[in-house]
């Protein structure tokens, strides 16, 4: 279902700060990419979890599986909010590694 807008985005307990302080915790840093930026893609479902992970097809033998074991890490989000009903939104990152 395309939203065109949504009443509020989904957000990670505490803000984008937030965030980016738990990947940076969370990252095992590997030298042979180490701050090579990948841009990763999931969706926030209705109930706050992280699910549908995509990774670049490049990234994806490096790093695909530390990905999935920090978004399984990851606290519930807020999820969407669109004419006061819940809905599922896609949300696209870019991490350094």
């Amino acid at each position: 279902c395309f939203v065109p807008y949504l009443n509020s985005e989904p957000e990670f307990p505490g803000g984008i700060d937030k965030l980016n302080l738990f990947f940076k915790s969370k990252l095992k840093r590997n030298n042979r990419v180490s701050n090579k930026k990948i841009p990763i893609q999931f969706t926030i479902l209705k109930n706050g979890k992280v699910d549908n992970l995509v990774v670049q097809e490049e990234a994806i033998k490096i790093s695909k599986k530390q990905i999935n074991r920090i978004l399984s890490e990851m606290p519930k989000w807020k999820p969407a909010i669109f004419e006061s009903q819940v809905v599922e939104k896609k949300i696209v990152l870019i991490i350094s590694l």
